[in-house]
């Protein structure tokens, strides 16, 4: 049988028409009417609506897809609960976020590259998302490190924190600083990697969990 999956806070849907090609049915959803008018097309079912307020019957999807959502959430472990309810009993639930609660993270504080705030509402480490699925009942079946290039994402939170803490904003006096910083990144994504492995076991800065 095609399985039949949903996304949540599709955006402009590249996973689920990715996933639709391959022959699965697939259902988006996002908050962003913008988005959602101009990838209209990009897929057959996408909506406007809020999770907790979307209906669907129980047991009706094959996997409910929340990449990088929950952070958005008002009610993120409100949207779990309804995301258990939407699978069936031999059903998946993906979650994929950025890793929180990291060296990194308490490095750059307000000033880390993966804070987007105020948009951004609440933030899990992998241990508390496995602490409210095995609240939920669920078994943590696949676990996998999405890696992500963290040069980029270290040289941006040392700019961001060039411009709050120094007043430093223009590119060009950035130069002198950020050059140290790049010939330095790979000893600082070694020792991020390492914390994360001991902490978390895993390499890289976000992850999937099935």
């Amino acid at each position: 049988d095609i399985g039949k999956l949903l996304q949540v806070e599709c955006g402009e849907a590249k996973v689920l028409s990715m996933l639709e090609q391959k022959g699965f049915e697939v259902i988006g959803i996002d908050t962003d009417e913008d988005i959602i008018q101009e990838n209209k097309g990009s897929i057959n079912n996408i909506f406007c609506d809020n999770f907790l307020n979307f209906f669907h019957y129980k047991g009706e999807f094959d996997g409910v897809i929340l990449f990088n959502s929950l952070k958005y959430s008002s009610e993120p472990e409100a949207e779990l609960v309804k995301a258990t309810e939407f699978v069936n009993d031999d059903g998946y639930l993906f979650l994929e976020d950025n890793l929180y609660g990291t060296i990194a993270e308490k490095m750059f504080k307000s000033n880390y590259h993966n804070f987007n705030l105020p948009k951004d509402t609440y933030y899990f480490n992998l241990k508390s998302i496995n602490r409210i699925l095995k609240n939920l009942g669920f078994r943590k079946a696949y676990k996998k490190t999405t890696y992500k290039v963290f040069t980029k994402n270290f040289i941006r939170s040392f700019s961001l924190y060039l411009e709050n803490k120094f007043g430093i904003k223009f590119s060009i006096l950035k130069i002198p600083f950020l050059i140290p910083a790049l010939l330095l990144s790979p000893f600082f994504e070694l020792l991020f990697s390492l914390s994360n492995y001991f902490r978390y076991k895993i390499f890289g800065q976000s992850y999937l969990v099935a």
